[in-house]
């Protein structure tokens, strides 16, 4: 794995760190990103639509993961991204009911 995934993955990595390496270009660092729960809500917003599943999916996974970005992801094309979204203690109920409802 690259420095960038390990600085990632690392629970003590200060946000400004993060916001430099949130756009790499491995899929890996990217995902470590999205899990770190000191990433800025802007990164977490800009990876809420990155190309891959697992890395919308790791943002929706974030306990800081503010609730309008859940809804978005509770749409998502990808039925990961959406399961995800309804394990995430903080979603909303509002966004369970309507996942409920989905019938994927």
């Amino acid at each position: 794995m690259s420095q960038n995934y390990n600085i990632a993955c690392n629970s003590q990595t200060p946000s400004n760190i993060l916001s430099k390496i949130w756009n790499d270009e491995n899929t890996d660092v990217r995902i470590a990103v999205a899990r770190n729960f000191h990433t800025p809500v802007n990164i977490l917003i800009l990876l809420s639509t990155d190309e891959d599943c697992f890395v919308r999916a790791s943002v929706a996974r974030n306990f800081h993961t503010p609730a309008n970005i859940l809804m978005n992801l509770s749409t998502d094309e990808d039925w990961y991204v959406r399961q995800v979204v309804s394990e995430n203690p903080y979603c909303p109920a509002s966004i369970l009911n309507n996942l409920s409802i989905n019938e994927n």
